[in-house]
């Protein structure tokens, strides 16, 4: 089958339109409220990519943080000649000449570029809805008038789109028609029109046909995209936007754009309702893979990943995961050799040239395609990873080492063990096992390292004396794992064997770098670091619980925190409360820097974790999904564990 170049040539050519909503998309996505700070963070990230026009807030009747930021925006004398704000178009709506209250809120707020949302599928007859709308329409233009004298950019969203289009296509056509009408010289005409699959039900053809339904009305009653002609004059402009529920989102939106949308109102990252939404990210990326220049020219696009990570993090308090195809942090590895994808004719030009490159990582500005470590890789890409983590070291960095590193990480498979090894950490530990050494360049990533489990430890300690409020009892420190920090520390080259402590039974278990893992033994000794208090474990009623920790982020105990914590006779349990800990400053250490930080990220793993049965063999099932945990054999109670070396260090108490 031939490559489908119509599809191919419009895409490589079109124009996109970004309106960027990664204010408002992310707050429905996002765990707890966002700040006027965070909401400042977020609109200086869109910025930064070049990305001039957003969706600023949705004001309704009730007094909510949008107001406060929007009047922020004011106060601070932001132009906001490209900001936009929701309005409703049938709120207050009685006898037709009542105004919705998001628009006497924009009057009075001094922002003037309003998008009005309308549902097809109502009570209210074809008449009745352009009769409003025009209301509307003209009172904008009575009202809300620009300070430079311009004219309102508005937009209208046709809110269930999706169901217009099965239940009532002829009447949003005929509202299409009548908008495209309006005598833009004589009138204020809508800038164009936004339009959702908000259920992720839809499949990307049945999307597509219903683009370009719309599409062709617009073009037939002189409401063609003049960005497209220009790529300045915001008019005529049709924007698709798709959230995810079944995986087909971002094949919804190409299919969109090849059917005549002009871009999408969307944010820079995916979080949002349901299970987030096509982002303009993801979008933007695909456009440049299919060999669009104009992308390229007018986005910063190697700041837009950093900006969907960014947000994602104020959105929901954790790192992006890891398998995001596009802006996640392994989305640009690779494993194996000779993998590249070979020049073809991405832009459906009916040529084969240099246009049609593309590579992930040149998009977003990488030196280097990252490597990523497995038994899979062959030496060279050991070799490369190498260099890259640790720089230039022609004197220890040679095919002869990186063969032993395979070969080690062969016999660490075939012993039943699976350590990361890809970071920096990990590769020093891999090189450490099979050379019996680190270079200078290890040991300063070491150190580092190891500076930060210091600064985690302390804040178990501190933690669990919050929980206890007796400082008196302390948690059982023991000195296993740092016996390669011993080494970072001295500078010594190779030292004996590791030793590890059992401190209830005094017995050791010796590990040897010539065998190439761990005994059995020694294994199972590293399953016992986390023994919490020696005797019984501290614990406090379940409603004291809530006073202490929970009270401060939610007024009634949500259902989830409940679930999620194992009640025994409603009380909580310092070894089930330390697990959420070691969980949180495992996953999100490098953000949690004071005890208040790790009490919130505790909370929010609660709220986002599977509901934790209070059965041992469903417990152990649900905690295999997360990486790193275990339960170990014969235990009753949930406890964190390192099975890996870097863990090892980390977590070594």
């Amino acid at each position: 089958m031939p490559l489908d170049r119509r599809l191919r040539q419009r895409l490589s050519q079109l124009k996109p339109f970004i309106l960027d909503n990664s204010l408002r998309e992310s707050t429905v996505g996002s765990i707890y409220e966002h700040t006027i700070e965070q909401k400042h963070e977020i609109n200086a990230w869109a910025s930064r990519c070049n990305i001039q026009h957003q969706i600023v807030a949705s004001l309704v009747a009730d007094r909510r943080v949008d107001d406060l930021y929007v009047k922020d925006l004011g106060s601070k004398h932001t132009d906001l000649s490209k900001k936009y704000c929701f309005s409703d178009v049938f709120v207050n709506y009685s006898n037709g000449d009542q105004l919705p209250a998001g628009l006497i809120k924009m009057k009075a707020l001094g922002i003037y570029n309003p998008i009005l949302e309308i549902d097809i599928v109502s009570e209210h007859s074809l008449k009745a809805m352009v009769q409003r709308v025009d209301f509307l329409l003209n009172w904008i233009e009575d009202n809300l008038k620009p300070p430079t004298g311009q004219r309102n950019t508005v937009f209208v969203n046709l809110r269930d789109f999706h169901k217009a289009s099965m239940l009532r296509q002829k009447d949003m056509v005929k509202l299409v028609i009548h908008l495209a009408r309006r005598n833009p010289k004589k009138m204020l005409r809508p800038a164009g029109l936004l339009y959702e699959d908000p259920s992720g039900e839809f499949m990307p053809s049945e999307m597509g046909a219903w683009t370009k339904r719309i599409r062709t009305a617009m073009d037939k009653n002189g409401w063609r995209s003049q960005f497209q002609r220009d790529g300045k004059t915001v008019d005529g402009l049709f924007l698709a936007h798709a959230h995810k529920a079944y995986g087909m989102a971002d094949a919804v939106m190409m299919e969109c754009l090849a059917n005549g949308a002009d871009g999408t109102w969307a944010s820079l990252a995916e979080e949002g309702a349901l299970c987030g939404h096509a982002c303009s990210t993801v979008l933007l990326t695909n456009l440049a893979r299919f060999g669009n220049k104009w992308v390229c020219e007018n986005f910063n696009m190697d700041m837009v990943t950093k900006a969907a990570r960014a947000i994602t993090m104020i959105t929901t308090g954790v790192e992006v995961d890891c398998r995001q195809i596009v802006y996640g942090p392994k989305a640009a590895d690779t494993i194996f050799m000779n993998m590249d994808m070979p020049l073809f004719d991405r832009n459906g030009d009916g040529s084969v040239d240099l246009q049609d490159e593309f590579a992930l990582w040149k998009l977003f500005g990488m030196k280097e395609q990252p490597v990523r470590v497995t038994a899979l890789c062959p030496a060279e890409y050991l070799l490369a990873r190498l260099k890259q983590c640790f720089g230039e070291d022609e004197a220890h960095f040679t095919m002869e080492v990186a063969g032993k590193m395979r070969t080690y990480l062969l016999n660490e498979n075939t012993a039943n063990r699976g350590d990361e090894h890809s970071s920096a950490i990990g590769l020093a530990m891999l090189y450490h096992e099979a050379t019996h050494h680190i270079t200078p360049a290890m040991r300063k990533t070491l150190q580092q390292h190891h500076e930060m489990s210091v600064r985690r430890e302390r804040l178990l300690d501190e933690a669990h004396d919050y929980f206890c409020q007796d400082p008196s009892k302390k948690r059982r420190i023991s000195t296993q794992g740092h016996a390669l920090w011993a080494e970072v520390n001295e500078g010594v080259k190779q030292t004996k064997p590791l030793v590890v402590v059992d401190e209830e039974d005094d017995s050791c278990f010796g590990f040897d770098p010539d065998d190439g893992f761990e005994s059995e033994a020694s294994q199972s000794n590293l399953l016992e670091m986390r023994d919490g208090l020696v005797g019984a474990s501290p614990s406090m009623p379940t409603d004291e619980f809530y006073h202490r920790y929970v009270q401060v982020y939610f007024e009634n105990w949500p259902s989830d925190v409940v679930d999620s914590l194992e009640l025994d006779d409603d009380v909580v349990t310092w070894d089930e409360f330390e697990f959420w800990c070691v969980y949180s400053l495992r996953e999100h250490g490098a953000e949690i820097h004071t005890l208040d930080q790790l009490h919130r990220d505790v909370l929010r793993q609660l709220m986002l974790t599977v509901k934790l049965q209070r059965q041992a063999d469903h417990r152990a099932s649900a905690i295999s999904m997360m990486p790193d945990l275990e339960i170990p054999a014969g235990k009753g109670k949930v406890r964190a564990l390192a099975r890996s070396k870097t863990q090892l260090a980390t977590f070594a108490v």
